[in-house]
């Protein structure tokens, strides 16, 4: 009696840490189908042709030359701080960019805030050729409204 006892809790004792072992494993239909994946359907050619033809429209307004995170041109504004007096003073305000013209170039129009001769802030107006290509930028001019030159 007493072994049979002893063997019903070892069974038990066995079935139960199974059981425990088969919720806690990766048996789970998802953890299956990262083991075996199934075939996924070809994307769909028209949607890459739309998104490949979206992409390249993007480009060709100039857009892949400006920065994502303030609309900027880095080769420009480093230029400009170059130019500057008290490079720490500028900040940026808003850039414009035209598409690609027949040369290979945008024309680009940013306005930003700097410091004049005087130390009080203006308000300046540059306007610069980018390259389709590279991003460069080649400055056309900078000016304020009044017609005063940052360079």
């Amino acid at each position: 009696m007493r072994l049979a006892r002893a063997r019903n809790i070892v069974i038990g004792t066995i079935v139960f840490f199974l059981v425990i072992f088969w919720l806690l494993s990766d048996g789970t239909p998802a953890a299956k189908e990262e083991t075996f994946p199934v075939a996924k359907e070809a994307p769909d050619p028209a949607k890459v042709a739309q998104a490949e033809q979206e992409a390249a429209e993007e480009k060709v307004k100039g857009f892949h030359c400006l920065s994502s995170w303030d609309g900027s041109n880095r080769d420009l504004i480093k230029q400009i701080k170059a130019k500057l007096g008290d490079p720490d003073s500028f900040s940026h305000t808003e850039t414009t960019i035209a598409p690609v013209n027949d040369v290979g170039n945008h024309i680009l129009r940013m306005d930003f805030r700097a410091a004049n001769a005087l130390g009080g802030k203006s308000i300046f107006t540059a306007w610069a050729r980018i390259d389709h290509e590279t991003c460069k930028a080649d400055i056309i001019s900078i000016k304020n409204p009044e017609g005063f030159s940052a360079e």
